[in-house]
């Protein structure tokens, strides 16, 4: 319940987000009492050539006859020519905003899809309300596209929400699904809200995706805060050999470097590797050369992979001297279903496993 609930914040956080990106892409185009824009502004007559600052709080408090709300900022003459606003400013929306949620509802995740969008059906409901309160002309209208877990499928799906005349998506949720479909909405001038996309490389500035997240290099200083706490001194890593494992390796071992820990050089697998009884075997040389240099309490394994730990934790069992010290990962084993294998879950006890 408690998880819930958090992701109904992070949801209503998003849709807030659209909110303000849809007035900024209507409040022009409405008939009525929309402002006007004076012949002399760029054709957008509110991007930040007329207001450098704050543009979003700016018109959302500019009111009838150009006077302003309380705690709002200023327009100042110096930055935007008046005859940017031209007759009464009410940027007031008419009729519904539709936004989209872009998650897997019939797959093995369908789980976390149909959380996600109780969870913003709430959110949604609690801002229209907000709304009706506030005695607005437009409200909140949501659709569902579902991805299946399946990025060529998220693909088809956001071309059909264009269609629609939707592009404020919320989503996709997973890393692949949302590299299939960055470039499609960068090119349509879409806007993609992603509640749990941690890739590196899809940390780029100013494209379509807004991610309410960190990526996963951040992940890296607090795991070597970490480290020095418990007295870490020396490491191994084992990591998956492909982007995601390279990168994390590569900058936790320039981190943990500058910070004055040493890191052996470890293990780099085949991600598809259909077991790791070399692997464990090798480990096991590494950590003992680790351990016969600084002690048991000042060495720990690292893990940078996905959830293919189960298969790795198995092999390491039989080696007394990899159950000695302790183990470190990242987030992607937090909820994972590794330690539902009885095995990998008393082995992950024994070495305090810690991500």
């Amino acid at each position: 319940m408690v998880r819930i609930w958090i992701l109904g914040t992070v949801i209503a956080t998003a849709i807030l987000l659209t909110m303000f990106s849809a007035s900024m892409a209507h409040a022009q185009t409405e008939g009525g009492n929309a402002t006007t824009v004076g012949d002399n502004c760029p054709p957008s007559g509110f991007d930040t050539d007329c207001v450098p600052e704050h543009a979003d709080v700016q018109m959302r408090c500019v009111i009838n006859n150009e006077t302003i709300a309380k705690d709002c900022i200023p327009l100042s003459d110096e930055i935007c020519d008046p005859q940017c606003l031209a007759d009464q400013a009410d940027l007031t929306l008419a009729g519904p905003v539709s936004i989209a949620a872009l998650y897997p509802f019939d797959s093995e995740q369908d789980a976390v899809g149909k959380t996600t969008m109780a969870a913003m059906q709430l959110a949604v409901a609690d801002f229209n309300n907000y709304l009706e309160d506030r005695e607005a002309a437009w409200q909140l209208d949501i659709k569902s596209a579902d991805t299946a877990a399946n990025p060529v499928t998220a693909l088809a799906q956001i071309q059909i929400l264009d269609m629609q005349g939707i592009d404020l998506i919320v989503g996709s949720m997973t890393d692949s699904s949302l590299h299939n479909v960055k470039y499609y909405a960068d090119e349509y001038s879409m806007l993609l809200v992603s509640c749990c996309s941690t890739s590196m490389n899809l940390a780029i500035a100013d494209d379509s995706v807004f991610r309410l997240v960190p990526d996963d290099i951040h992940q890296i200083t607090p795991l070597v805060k970490i480290f020095q706490d418990a007295g870490i001194e020396a490491i191994v890593p084992v990591w998956g050999g492909e982007p995601y494992g390279d990168i994390l390796h590569d900058s936790l071992e320039s981190t943990f470097k500058e910070r004055g820990g040493f890191v052996y050089s470890g293990l780099r697998y085949n991600p598809e590797t259909p077991g790791f009884d070399r692997e464990a075997d090798l480990l096991s040389e590494y950590v003992q050369e680790a351990v016969d240099a600084y002690g048991t309490e000042r060495v720990a394994m690292v893990v940078v992979s996905f959830d293919r730990i189960d298969l790795l934790m198995q092999k390491a069992s039989q080696h007394d001297v990899l159950g000695d010290v302790r183990w470190f990962g990242m987030q992607t084993y937090a909820d994972s279903l590794t330690f539902t294998d009885p095995d990998a879950l008393a082995f992950a006890n024994q070495v305090s496993f810690t991500y």
